[in-house]
């Protein structure tokens, strides 16, 4: 690969400028050579990675160094793009939306700063992963749960300022978060909430503090860089049982959406509810070529021989409930008596005591289990999520179906997904799974991502996060009143940092000087 500047810079002053940064962080980790650039490019690009591709990454260990290092990118002008541990795979890894981007890689700042088990909190830096912490809280017997995603290797505080999500009550990471240290691209640091009070207490547990909530300005914007936020944590359940209900017909889809709903309104169910199909099932133990090596989509007659010779019905229901075990038991006889209404569903559970050996998976234990489904078209396996917010109703449910369903198989894929719900929305959880070394394949990847944003959009549906290659279009999308929100977005963008020195394209919101870069 050609070496690669930021725009409107000479390879002279980058060069002195990342001279400049070594002194402050250390020459080893300030990160030039191909081999390095190398690394931080998108593991699972739907076409050409290299042009997401970095001029160089710097990886600061402390709020000091974030702060010599953004002088010296205001005074040559060069771009930064923060990353806590950059496995937000699917969405874009470590890379910049823009080429020529400078990766300031926070991973070396990964102090877990504080945790207390009375208050059910954690404070952590960037670069703590669900692993470490995960290990942290396990060697020193606190009894406080983790909700990790799948997979369980990327940052606490990545994933809550991306708006990920894991599987508990706690599950909705953005809405845990309370309480940020931010560095402003201008050197300043702030403390939001009541960490604005000098020796507060209640940083991490009072979200709002005094006048306006800043909190949220910074999840998934590019205003600043995050060195710290504070989590909740769930304490240690008395019980917990994990449910797997199957419906048998593809027809139910409407009727299981308004059965969930108000049992996850209501609390009934008090953690996330996934329905998957029949591919979503397979991928997870098996590969497409030992069910079937034709050209384009899996045909439905095999899919439906299939899950008749496995005995499958076609939607799987999967959830746990966390309470004490005399309410769990009242809540299973709620959920049962609900989904018995339709012919054929079954029902299993399975139950565990506080103290008592269980599946990893129960018990919220990090993994990587998630990867397996990158086996399913085999060579270089990647994916891109496809995930729109709807209303949690059977109408909106069949609605986005229809349209990915339809699409994926016109392009060529088999639909890997289903839904999954939150307390008052759903979000359609669908992978584009693709072999990266098939160009075509990766090309038809990209355009089907490309049109169904674009449709699910006409319909009223959009993402609520995005791969790189897309944010661009995904915020075009956001179009009332002329793209009003964008124009805030980009007003805020131009006050806080005029130079456009952080993450320029995130979200859609550009500096000035850069807007004609707008895909």
């Amino acid at each position: 690969m050609a070496e690669i500047v930021p725009p409107g810079i000479s390879s002279s002053d980058f060069d002195r400028a990342m001279r400049e940064c070594a002194d402050i962080v250390g020459q080893e980790w300030v990160l030039t050579s191909q081999e390095d650039r190398d690394g931080y490019l998108d593991p699972m690009a739907p076409g050409d990675a290299a042009s997401h591709a970095v001029a160089a990454a710097i990886a600061p260990a402390s709020v000091e160094e974030i702060q010599g290092v953004l002088a010296v990118a205001r005074n040559y002008g060069f771009p930064l793009w923060p990353i806590s541990a950059g496995k937000n795979h699917g969405y874009g890894g470590p890379a910049p939306c823009m080429q020529g981007t400078v990766v300031l890689d926070l991973k070396r700042m990964n102090r877990i700063v504080e945790v207390n088990e009375e208050l059910g909190y954690a404070i952590v830096e960037p670069g703590v992963t669900f692993f470490q912490l995960f290990d942290y809280l396990e060697a020193n017997n606190i009894k406080l749960w983790l909700s990790p995603p799948a997979p369980g290797w990327g940052s606490v505080m990545g994933n809550a300022l991306e708006r990920g999500f894991g599987y508990t009550p706690y599950g909705d990471h953005s809405s845990m978060q309370c309480g940020m240290e931010v560095v402003l691209p201008d050197g300043e640091i702030l403390r939001t909430g009541m960490g604005g009070v000098e020796g507060n207490r209640t940083w991490a547990l009072f979200k709002h503090g005094y006048g306006p909530s800043w909190d949220q300005v910074f999840i998934q914007s590019n205003y600043g860089i995050v060195t710290k936020i504070g989590i909740w944590l769930m304490p240690e359940p008395e019980a917990t049982a994990s449910v797997r209900i199957t419906v048998p017909n593809e027809e139910d889809l409407p009727q299981l959406v308004e059965i969930i709903r108000p049992l996850r309104i209501g609390h009934t169910i008090n953690s996330s509810v996934v329905i998957a199909n029949a591919v979503r099932r397979l991928a997870a133990t098996s590969t497409r070529n030992e069910w079937y090596t034709g050209e384009g989509a899996m045909p439905e007659d095999l899919l439906r021989d299939i899950m008749q010779r496995n005995k499958w019905n076609f939607w799987e229901v999967s959830f746990a409930i966390f309470d004490s075990d005399e309410v769990i038991t009242a809540r299973l006889k709620e959920i049962e008596r609900a989904f018995s209404v339709i012919e054929g569903a079954t029902f299993d559970v399975t139950r565990w005591r506080r103290g008592e050996a269980m599946e990893k998976s129960a018990r919220r234990v990090p993994n990587l289990m998630a990867y397996q489904v990158l086996n399913w078209r085999g060579g270089r396996g990647a994916h891109l999520g496809f995930a729109p917010v709807v209303a949690p109703t059977g109408d909106d449910a069949t609605r986005i179906y229809n349209l990915m369903k339809r699409r994926i198989r016109d392009f060529g894929f088999d639909y890997f997904g289903g839904f999954t719900f939150f307390q008052r929305h759903a979000i359609h959880t669908s992978l584009i799974l693709f072999d990266q070394s098939d160009q075509q394949m990766a090309d038809n990847a990209h355009r089907l991502f490309d049109t169904v944003v674009r449709e699910a959009a006409e319909m009223g549906y959009s993402e609520y996060r995005s791969h790189v290659s897309f944010m661009d279009l995904v915020a075009d999308g956001y179009n009332y009143n002329g793209h009003a929100l964008r124009r805030m977005n980009e007003r805020m963008k131009d006050m806080i940092d005029p130079q456009g020195i952080i993450a320029p394209g995130k979200q859609g919101i550009w500096p000035a000087h850069l807007r004609g870069r707008r895909a």
